[in-house]
């Protein structure tokens, strides 16, 4: 009887008190009744293309992502594959056993033992490389087993068996407790059958704790460590915890799942056995509680054949017009511009499946700043599932660094203004307040006083635009800013009018003696010139100039004959400074010179 094709997976921990839970693993498509793990080879039996009454063996060495035929149309069907290192044993119907040594590249036919004649193998397994057992059911439709401790080169029948109408559908060994156990039907008491071995060769019941009408049982699988669980038609499920001897039934409150579970297996990574039944129906359960439905069946949702464990302890799943659907949830939707591209996140449930994902259409994630149409596909299994969302990049902050110019003297020199922004974007500037203009990053005085100048960025369509920053210098007064003031651009650009020596006026003062006294350049000075008095005995030189001029030094000479002049004697003071204007005067004594001639000598 072929086994009935699977479209759930149950996953069912089962320690002390054995915890079934729903699992669902990688699937590989290919129509495969049997599927095992040679090391990282996956060998399976599937059914040949051109005649449905022959089998193929198929052998994959990516994972199950593409397999190659290595024997086509077997001499009879086969219906199970175990793997032992890398021996395969292969066995099928009216007795037919092949063999692989060199997991599953080449393959010998074998003849069995068993007398009356064996009828069709149901499944093999082994308890080490060269030790091997296998069930089934003879011609005579009595259970059937035979066993093999040179690797499957021979085989011998069981020296014992009950007398059951019946077959044996599958076959497991615990290390632990070094027992067999196989599990089947009754075809007489149309029940559940269990028998168990400590050697393989010699076969006596288990006990059965299950309700009335218990029906089939089709797969059973170890721990290794003395749990068992086998499952059937109906929803059947048994546990035991002492190798095989005794079983206890696991009922589904209300029998709300009556679909047939038919493969069970183990896996040493996660702990965890998994089952798999019909239309995707799903359970949890403990051997300690009941069992609840987590999933109602799903009639169509496809049929999954056989389950295997993978190397890194994965379930893997092989069967036909298998549609699992999957959910996908799309995550790292938000994010902000850095020059990098952002790429959108996915969890699958069941979780570890593949997503691929498009950006408006594009498989190349985007970097620029911006709204994206985000569509997540799963791919690569046989779980079908999508979502779509926005993937927001937002503009970027930057920040500018700027330092102005220091306070200074007027000059008619340009000044480079200096400026960097976290974006790498260019910096504008601007003059906020003050005798400045600017040209790119070019600043040029236009006089004294304060100026505020502003540095800018004004972002693009990945950067905000910057937070301005203005820095403040002050630009005193001097005798450019006072040329510059006074005199018309032709004038400046002569030094003959409006140089520091040159006289505009009548009044034979030079440019540079009337900023220094504070006297309009092109005024004759009639006011405001320094004065001469005699006061206590002394000489006494008295002028006026302004207090913000720093630029100009001020001495004061004095000579008894107008060629030898010389500052000794003379006592060089401030007397007051009064709404911006400074009075000095110089004082010598008369009995040093009866005659003195004063000059005030001023220094740019």
């Amino acid at each position: 009887m072929k086994p009935r094709v699977l479209s759930t997976l149950l996953r069912a921990a089962l320690a002390a008190s054995a915890l079934l839970s729903v699992a669902r693993g990688s699937v590989v498509q290919g129509n495969f009744n049997a599927l095992t793990r040679s090391g990282t080879a996956f060998v399976g039996i599937a059914v040949n293309a051109t005649d449905a009454t022959k089998t193929d063996i198929k052998r994959s060495t990516d994972s199950g992502a593409t397999f190659t035929n290595v024997v086509t149309a077997t001499a009879f069907p086969l219906r199970n594959l175990s793997a032992s290192s890398s021996t395969i044993i292969a066995v099928g119907d009216s007795g037919f056993i092949s063999r692989s040594t060199n997991a599953g590249l080449n393959w010998t036919d074998l003849s069995t033992a068993e007398a009356p004649p064996v009828g069709p193998l149901k499944d093999v397994a082994s308890s080490s490389a060269t030790f091997w057992v296998t069930v089934g059911q003879t011609n005579a439709g009595k259970l059937a087993a035979e066993w093999s401790s040179d690797g499957g080169a021979t085989w011998s029948a069981a020296t014992s068996i009950p007398n059951v109408s019946g077959t044996l559908r599958a076959v497991t060994y615990d290390a632990t407790k070094a027992r067999w156990c196989a599990v089947g039907t009754d075809l007489t008491l149309t029940t559940a059958v269990v028998i168990t071995s400590t050697d393989g060769q010699a076969w006596t019941p288990a006990t059965i704790t299950a309700p009335n009408g218990t029906t089939a049982l089709n797969d059973v699988a170890s721990d290794a460590s003395g749990h068992l669980l086998a499952v059937g038609d109906n929803g059947l499920i048994l546990s035991s915890s002492d190798g095989g001897l005794n079983f206890t039934a696991q009922t589904i409150p209300g029998d709300l799942v009556t679909e047939n579970l038919t493969s069970v297996v183990y896996s040493s990574t996660s702990g965890t056995f998994t089952a798999g039944g019909q239309d995707l129906v799903q359970i949890t359960a403990t051997t300690s509680g009941a069992p609840t439905v987590s999933q109602a069946p799903v009639p169509g949702g496809g049929d999954i054949n056989t389950l295997i464990v993978d190397g890194s302890g994965q379930v893997v799943v092989s069967g036909t017009d298998i549609n699992l659907t999957a959910t996908v949830t799309l995550g790292s939707l938000t994010a902000t511009y850095d020059g990098t591209p952002k790429s959108a996140t996915a969890t699958t449930n069941p979780t570890g499946l593949t997503v691929a994902f498009t950006y408006d259409g594009s498989s190349t994630a985007p970097t620029n700043a911006g709204s994206y149409a985000v569509v997540g596909t799963i791919t690569g299994s046989s779980y079908t599932g999508s979502a779509n969302g926005t993937l927001v990049i937002a503009k970027a902050n930057q920040t500018i660094s700027f330092t102005g110019p220091a306070d200074q003297g007027f000059t008619s020199s340009a000044i480079t203004l200096s400026a960097t922004a976290t974006s790498n974007l260019a910096v504008s500037f601007s003059i906020v307040s003050g005798p400045a203009t600017v040209n790119g990053s070019t600043l040029t005085l236009t006089g004294a006083g304060t100026v505020v100048v502003q540095a800018a960025q004004a972002g693009n369509s990945n950067y905000n635009a910057a937070t301005s920053i203005n820095q403040t210098f002050v630009v005193a007064a001097n005798f450019e800013s006072w040329r510059l003031a006074n005199f018309t651009a032709p004038e400046l650009a002569d030094a003959n009018v409006s140089g520091p020596n040159a006289v505009f006026g009548a009044d034979g003062l030079s440019n540079l003696v009337k900023y220094a006294l504070g006297l309009a350049p092109k005024t004759d000075a009639a006011a405001g010139l320094p004065q001469v008095a005699v006061a206590n005995g002394e000489w006494v030189f008295t002028y006026t100039r302004p207090t913000s001029i720093t630029d100009v030094t001020y001495a004061v000479e004095v000579s008894t004959n107008l060629s030898a002049w010389s500052t000794t004697g003379v006592t060089h003071e401030l007397v007051s400074s009064v709404g911006g204007v400074d009075t000095w005067r110089a004082r010598y004594a008369v009995s040093s010179a009866s005659t003195a001639f004063f000059r005030l000598v001023v220094t740019h």
